[in-house]
């Protein structure tokens, strides 16, 4: 057994969370210690939930530092040295370009034992050009782009994945969730499944209580609206993902709406949310639970009451933990024709997609999507999905681990 292992998460909450479970159930295998660093004051209930039983064998504790993503190389290695760490794991690793490139200027130091990053999105930028207007502008701003790279080299993304850290082995390994690029990429760029839920058999929580406080008001809900089309939206409201949108495609096809999620604090919409809310609430279309809900037998019931999962996500290229939870309910999906959500869709056959930011052709496609045979996408979703099982996840995370620590360098 390995003696320390450091995970390095600002954040703990939401999907972070749930990253961190995975993590935790292989690393206490092969580790004596593992520190989990983080610059929560206070973990949420849920999230505490979430790491109490890892914490509870002793071998996890939990560190907090003050750190807004922009910790220093120099300091990053005086936490490592000081906690006498023989692997890093980096969360989000998106967010420190410049603390890993900082190793090889002239006066640069190397990160200490083996150390890997989990990259949710800094790679998305091959399907960048999908988002532009037209050719024209995509040419235009990747000039501006490499004009200026001498500038921003130590934070640019494609100069980072394409150039610096395979040439200059920055990491030991680079975890990153979309399938094609790592297909296109060489070590140390490795794939992982997404994770899209926690480690239920993990949290300190209990799933049947969760589930009966929400059971009986929804199927009362559902049996109200058992004529209309159920619209369901899942995680905390946010106009990045569409949560106004789908409100107006309730209303404008005489549907209910479901919010499996919080309902987070006022933020810019394209729509009126109050007002559409008020709306629905009104005439008994609106069911919204207000929380961050762990019980997978609460969510598969939010989910096994639908025939579908809209999804009008705003210039998001990257995948979709929410898409991957609908699929696993073996739900069709309806996604924007950008990025690695569309390309998993299409290549795989999903569901549909439609014309991004078109809310007309969301709702044309949204009507044939729901004319379809219910079944019809059942077969290829089930194929799908054999390799995001926990078994898949668990198993990619201790291979890589092993892996690494059997080797001295590189391949």
């Amino acid at each position: 057994m390995l003696n320390n292992a450091l995970y390095f998460s600002p954040y703990l909450d939401g999907h972070r969370a749930s990253y961190c479970q995975y993590f935790l159930k292989i690393l206490i295998k092969y580790f004596k210690t593992i520190f989990v660093v983080t610059n929560n004051t206070e973990l949420s209930p849920v999230h505490q939930a979430m790491l109490q039983p890892f914490i509870d064998t002793g071998q996890v504790k939990l560190i907090r530092i003050k750190d807004e993503f922009n910790i220093s190389t120099e300091e990053f290695i005086a936490l490592q040295d000081k906690l006498k760490v023989d692997l890093t794991i980096i969360q989000e690793a998106d967010n420190y370009l410049s603390l890993f490139n900082q190793q090889i200027k002239k006066d640069g130091r190397r990160l200490r034992g083996k150390n890997i990053g989990i990259f949710l999105r800094s790679y998305n930028y091959i399907y960048r050009r999908q988002i532009y207007s037209s050719p024209w502008s995509y040419w235009k701003d990747g000039v501006h782009r490499w004009k200026h790279i001498d500038k921003r080299w130590d934070a640019d993304s494609i100069f980072f994945h394409e150039f610096l850290l395979p040439k200059f082995h920055l990491l030991d390994r680079a975890i990153c969730l979309d399938e094609y690029f790592v297909n296109q990429h060489r070590l140390p760029h490795v794939w992982m499944p997404d994770i899209y839920f926690s480690l239920e058999e993990e949290n300190s929580t209990n799933p049947t209580a969760e589930l009966a406080r929400y059971q009986e008001p929804f199927e009362r809900f559902i049996v109200e609206n058992r004529e209309r089309e159920k619209i369901l939206y899942f995680g905390a409201a946010n106009s990045r993902r569409g949560f106004d949108t789908l409100l107006k495609l309730a209303i404008d096809e005489n549907g209910c709406f479901i919010h499996c999620g919080l309902a987070t604090l006022s933020m810019k919409y394209q729509y009126n949310v109050e007002d559409m809310k008020a709306l629905l609430n009104k005439e008994g279309r609106f069911f919204e639970i207000d929380a961050f809900l762990l019980s997978r037998l609460a969510v598969k019931m939010f989910f096994q009451n639908v025939n579908y999962v809209v999804m009008p996500y705003h210039r998001h290229l990257g995948s979709s933990g929410v898409m991957l939870l609908a699929l696993n309910y073996g739900k069709p999906v309806l996604v924007p024709d950008i990025g690695l959500m569309a390309k998993r869709v299409k290549d795989n056959s999903l569901g549909m997609v439609y014309r991004h930011e078109s809310y007309e052709d969301l709702r044309n496609k949204f009507i044939e999507l729901k004319n379809q045979p219910i079944d019809q996408y059942r077969p290829t979703i089930q194929k799908f999905m054999t390799r995001f099982t926990n078994e898949q996840i668990l198993g990619v995370i201790e291979q890589l681990i092993l892996d690494i620590n059997n080797k001295t360098e590189l391949n």
